[in-house]
């Protein structure tokens, strides 16, 4: 089967200067989560809301909806982002920042 993807330009992308590479992961249940949201990940490898901003690894690159179980999930392992389009899970901007920039993802 093939998926259709319809494509809606957002402000999530800060440009082309390095590649968005990305991985599939597992999201653990119990929440929708929008694109852009950064993520951590729990003792079994799922993705989850990080609660400290050293902990953060990853960017959500596609909505998902793990209200009733866990889910895949697509994210960006890597690539330059705005920022302003980053959901910064009530952490520290400058903290998670700097948490992703040690991975190759830049935010400015």
């Amino acid at each position: 089967m093939t998926e259709v993807i319809k494509h809606e330009p957002d402000q999530l992308s800060g440009g082309s200067h390095l590649p968005k590479l990305t991985e599939t992961f597992t999201v653990k249940a119990g929440k929708e989560h929008k694109r852009g949201k950064v993520f951590a990940f729990d003792a079994d490898g799922k993705a989850i809301t990080p609660t400290d901003a050293a902990t953060v690894k990853v960017v959500l690159a596609k909505d998902v909806d793990a209200t009733s179980a866990d889910t895949e999930g697509l994210f960006y392992t890597t690539g330059i982002f705005n920022g302003f389009a980053i959901d910064y899970s009530g952490l520290d901007e400058n903290a998670v920042k700097e948490a992703l920039h040690i991975r190759s993802i830049f935010l400015k």
